[in-house]
C-alpha cells in the first residue's frame, strides 16, 4: 500500500487494519502554508539608502567581485557603488 504524499511522515496503514480510536484525522495537514494566515502581518519597505563611503574608510573593506555585485544589483539589492 503506498503512503499519502501530502503526509510523508504518516505511518503506513495495514490492509484492513482498524484506525486508532481517539485520535481524530485532521482534515488537512499541517503548514501547508498560505491556507494559514500569518501571526503578523508582513509590511515590505524599500532600502534606505546609503552614503557613499570616503577612500580612507574603504581602505579596510574586502572587495566584492564584480559578479556578484552584478548579481545584487540584478536582485533589487543594492551594491551599485
Amino acid at each position: 500500500m503506498t503512503q499519502d504524499p501530502r503526509t510523508p511522515y504518516a505511518r503506513p496503514q495495514e490492509a484492513g487494519a482498524p484506525r486508532e480510536a481517539g485520535r481524530p484525522q485532521d482534515a488537512r495537514p499541517h503548514g501547508v502554508g498560505p491556507l494559514d494566515p500569518p501571526a503578523v502581518p508582513l509590511v515590505l519597505t524599500p532600502p534606505e539608502p546609503v552614503a557613499p563611503v570616503r577612500a580612507e574608510q574603504a581602505a579596510g573593506l574586502v572587495p566584492v567581485e564584480d559578479a556578484v555585485r552584478e548579481e545584487m544589483v540584478r536582485r533589487g539589492g543594492g551594491g551599485g557603488g
